[in-house]
């Protein structure tokens, strides 16, 4: 069946085929006979038991695996979702596929679901191979829980995927990510990161900017192709076989302005771009009190070294919304300022609106539509309403320092600068 009649049927808007297109042609020749096995209610509740969703949510997936049934249009698109998410990998992102409003009606987000769940054999066979726990594979798994919450959070209570959530999970398949206590962890190489250095006698660390790395006049990070516009300014760095010379990051999360020299016989270079690290990734959801971090951090570093040490590294560290000084300010006595204060902080550049998809899970054209039933929404919309941009934020912390979890030790190192 050619893919325009299929979304003629379904009534999608034209705008759409570009998303759904790549593949469409080697999904149909590996079409199944009769009904695809992970529509089937005896494969996917034993699925949505293992990962720690309410039994509640059978009944959604019930009404639309019938739903997809009555429908051959909609049965080809859940099979070259299905298909495309597990086997030919053409569709780097789901993000523009619809929720087929007209024919699931409040079922779209169950579509992605019972894709996502499908998943699931899958991923428990790759960790098996790589002799993961597998109490690991069902924690990692329950992200399944924590994806449908963000939808139900986002578009009105039913259990569902948002589709551009969906590719997140190829990572489990491909035994990439793992979750461990509170957090998801994968290791990969560091990118666009200056040099951290380290005192040799004391174990401080200090993070220099790139060469050239831009910044607005409090240290925060610019659009690197923006304009030089009043107030931006260049971070320098300099290095010669005696010393090291540039612009330092403070742990705080912002550059400043005054440049300092570190002796190399007295400062040994600890991490750069490149280096491999314990990438962290938050999952929706709450309890991030300082001791469930810690536990999460802990784990990380252990499950890495004891299961695959070909993989370990000795450093933790992630980019996201959340770890903006701007929450820090706006929520101090919040468990993620507790946690900020813990790790040594900086900045980095994602764009104006960063992590507001995150918080709200949709996109709103007049911001007085969007909720303010959390103290972060009401941060955050506080900060736009202000003209202040929505920034990113980068962290890291090392195995060693753990021991000084509690002391804000990163910030202590503000006393060398």
């Amino acid at each position: 069946m050619k893919l325009d009649d299929v979304l003629s049927a379904l009534k999608v808007n034209g705008g759409f085929r570009e998303a759904v297109a790549p593949g469409w042609e080697k999904s149909m020749e590996e079409f199944p006979v009769g009904i695809p096995s992970f529509l089937c209610a005896d494969e996917y509740k034993p699925i949505r038991e293992y990962c720690g969703m309410k039994p509640e949510a059978d009944d959604v997936l019930d009404k639309l695996s019938a739903r997809i049934a009555e429908k051959k249009e909609l049965l080809l698109l859940a099979w070259h979702c299905y298909y495309q998410m597990l086997k030919d990998d053409k569709i780097a992102n789901f993000r523009d596929w619809p929720l087929f409003e007209d024919e699931l009606g409040d079922l779209g987000g169950a579509f992605y679901l019972i894709v996502a769940l499908a998943m699931v054999p899958f991923i428990r066979t790759k960790f098996q191979e790589l002799g993961v726990p597998d109490d690991v594979c069902r924690d990692t798994c329950g992200n399944m829980r924590c994806l449908s919450s963000n939808y139900e959070n986002g578009y009105g209570g039913m259990p569902g995927v948002i589709p551009q959530q969906l590719y997140w999970i190829r990572h489990y398949i491909k035994g990439e990510i793992f979750r461990l206590g509170r957090m998801e962890y994968w290791s990969r190489e560091l990118k666009l990161m200056g040099k951290v250095f380290r005192d040799e006698k004391t174990g401080r660390k200090i993070l220099f900017a790139m060469d050239g790395q831009k910044f607005d006049k409090d240290g925060f990070a610019a659009n690197p192709e923006g304009p030089d516009a009043p107030g931006i300014w260049k971070a320098e760095y300099m290095e010669d076989a005696k010393s090291v010379t540039g612009n330092p990051l403070s742990a705080f999360g912002h550059a400043l302005r005054d440049k300092i020299t570190l002796p190399l016989n007295e400062w040994k270079d600890v991490l750069r771009e490149g280096s491999l690290v314990l990438d962290m990734h938050i999952p929706a959801g709450g309890n991030m009190s300082p001791e469930v971090c810690l536990d999460s951090l802990k784990r990380a570093f252990d499950f890495f070294g004891r299961y695959l040490p070909e993989r370990k590294s000795d450093v933790i560290s992630c980019r996201s919304w959340i770890f903006s000084p701007q929450y820090e300010k706006k929520l101090p006595d919040s468990n993620i300022a507790k946690f900020m204060r813990e790790l040594y902080l900086y900045p980095f550049y994602a764009g104006d609106r960063c992590g507001f998809f995150f918080a709200f899970l949709r996109e709103y054209k007049n911001l007085a539509e969007a909720p303010r039933d959390t103290s972060l929404r009401r941060a955050m919309l506080e900060l736009i309403d202000a003209g202040e941009p929505l920034r990113g934020g980068g962290m890291f912390i090392f195995r060693e320092d753990l021991k000084h979890f509690g002391t804000q030790c990163y910030r202590g190192t503000e006393c060398l600068l």
